[in-house]
């Protein structure tokens, strides 16, 4: 995505038509994310989506239509339908000629180094694709950390930890987490954790 962004960009001209939405990679760069979109794609199928288009036929969003593929059928279906694909993708890294120290080159060679943990998913149908959730979780703790600086003892610090802790703990747990402190948590009663 780096390397796409710091693209030279062409001057169009003002009433010049937008490219087709599907139109063909015409970078390295935009040649990686097709691959890996189509990746993503496929894991929308397993889990029981379909795309959904506008009326002038533009991709909308994913629309659950059934049932998650079981762990098993997933990664039956990622033997079948996402390794080949994946293939094709570090076959064509290979052959990318890449400026030294470019975004590029970093990802490519990124992308090759780490292939063994890259590709694990295809092992195993309940590995996710991306660590997108887990980034997510972890998302309050790297917003806090800068307001962690200004705790003014290390009892406060800890103190802000635990509370963090009990909060996403609530979250994991499907527990509405302002109504379980104000109940369980912020009372003269017995602290109660949500497991």
């Amino acid at each position: 995505m780096d390397a796409l962004r710091n693209k030279p960009k062409p001057k169009e001209e003002p009433e010049a038509a937008p490219p087709p939405g599907d139109k063909a990679p015409e970078s390295a760069s935009e040649k990686a994310i097709w691959y890996i979109n189509r990746l993503f794609a496929l894991e929308h199928i397993y889990s029981g989506e379909e795309p959904e288009y506008n009326e002038n036929g533009k991709f909308r969003r994913w629309v659950k239509v059934r049932e998650p593929l079981t762990s098993e059928e997933r990664k039956a279906e990622r033997q079948r339908r996402s390794k080949p694909i994946l293939e094709a993708f570090y076959a064509w890294l290979d052959t990318i000629p890449a400026a030294s120290k470019s975004d590029l080159d970093k990802a490519v060679r990124h992308a090759l180094n780490e292939k063994k943990y890259l590709t694990r998913f295809l092992e195993n149908g309940n590995i996710p694709l991306s660590n997108n959730r887990a980034e997510s979780a972890i998302r309050p703790f790297v917003v806090g950390r800068k307001n962690w600086l200004f705790s003014a003892t290390p009892e406060g610090a800890e103190i802000s930890a635990m509370i963090y802790s009990i909060v996403t703990t609530a979250k994991s747990n499907g527990l509405n987490v302002e109504e379980y402190l104000e109940k369980n948590i912020f009372t003269p009663d017995a602290l109660i954790l949500p497991w």
